[in-house]
């Protein structure tokens, strides 16, 4: 699992094979910087929300 991780003042290191400079994605992070999932335009609204459905489904954080 990738990791957004970022010193103070410094923007996070993208996972790799994510260059949003070429492709814009939305990506999903938890809360403790974990990127689960990461979407690209060939994705539909209706995918997104199936796993962010099931996912908060499965959460113990919150």
């Amino acid at each position: 699992m990738e990791r957004l991780v970022s010193a103070k003042g410094t923007k996070p290191a993208w996972p790799e094979g994510v260059d949003p400079a070429k492709e814009p994605r939305i990506m999903l992070v938890d809360p403790f910087g974990n990127v689960m999932m990461h979407y690209g335009p060939e994705n539909s609204g209706k995918d997104m929300l199936k796993d962010l459905k099931h996912l908060l489904k499965l959460s113990q954080v919150g």
